[in-house]
């Protein structure tokens, strides 16, 4: 314990860290563009 790491291997998590929050923005953001649906009015009378 308390043993460096190599820098690829630090360098590489970090990469991956950034590009897993930018595939998750993605989806969400791609999710939230399918649940727009333009419904019909609904006339209560």
């Amino acid at each position: 314990f308390g043993k460096r790491f190599e820098l690829p291997l630090l360098f590489q998590s970090i990469l991956m860290n950034i590009t897993m929050f930018i595939m998750i923005k993605l989806c969400i953001n791609i999710r939230k563009k399918n649940q727009i649906v333009i419904s019909k009015e609904r006339v209560f009378t």
